[in-house]
């Protein structure tokens, strides 16, 4: 009596697995799904059986699940497709409310590691570049490579790459930022003056230590000295 019980409990079983690819058990349990029977091209049926797939998608069955995008695994040398998934709906992930900020590889910053999981649906095209807000200098260490890609600071000043202009700004991230890719174009003030100069008393310092009574005789005694004396302050020196 016992055997044919048996027998009947095996038939059963194996009827399971050849409709599912997979023995019903946890329904947080990773199965392995055998899709040699859903080939591309089959028409699906719209039966409601939900399954789970590693990519975060819900598939209404079976059916759709292997003839779904992505995470196909080949395996054997007859080109048996398989795939992971789990039985019943994809569960949305409640993520933390807490900011703890990471910088994604498009350049983006998200509030903690957990949205950005979420909002790339786990394609995982998107992942952590490093921890904290997205900022140029936070991808560069203490030493900067010897490389000249020149920039020019909002200090007026040309830095031989970004790296180096990220070092001025240890400890304050926003002290100097990157006017424009390039060196610095030095505007001489110089070029805007005749051969002429008011006489009006605008006292200016230059950079040689000399008061001159404007701009301009300043430019003008360049011309003349064949030197290129800048304008230090406004004032006596």
């Amino acid at each position: 009596m016992k055997l044919p019980v048996l027998l009947c409990c095996f038939l059963v079983l194996s009827f399971h697995i050849l409709k599912f690819g997979a023995a019903r058990s946890d329904p947080h349990e990773l199965l392995v799904i055998r899709c040699e029977r859903y080939h591309h091209g089959r028409f699906c049926t719209l039966e409601w059986d939900p399954y789970c797939g590693i990519d975060g998608r819900t598939y209404s069955n079976l059916c759709f699940l292997c003839q779904g995008n992505g995470f196909n695994q080949k395996v054997g040398h007859k080109g048996i497709y398989q795939k992971l998934a789990r039985r019943g709906e994809c569960r949305r992930v409640v993520c933390p409310t807490h900011y703890d900020p990471v910088c994604g590889t498009d350049g983006r910053t998200y509030s903690n590691e957990c949205v950005l999981d979420q909002e790339n649906g786990k394609n995982h095209k998107v992942t952590v570049a490093y921890k904290g807000e997205c900022h140029p200098c936070n991808r560069y260490g203490t030493h900067c490579p010897a490389v000249h890609d020149p920039v020019c600071g909002s200090d007026g000043r040309t830095y031989s790459n970004e790296c180096y202009l990220c070092q001025e700004n240890r400890g304050n991230p926003n002290k100097v930022k990157v006017a424009h890719k390039g060196e610095c174009y030095v505007f001489d003030p110089c070029v805007t003056y005749g051969k002429l100069c008011p006489t009006k008393w605008d006292p200016v310092c230059g950079s040689d230590g000399l008061v001159y009574s404007n701009e301009c005789s300043l430019c003008q005694k360049n011309g003349i000295n064949m030197k290129k004396v800048k304008v230090s302050h406004k004032g006596w020196c």
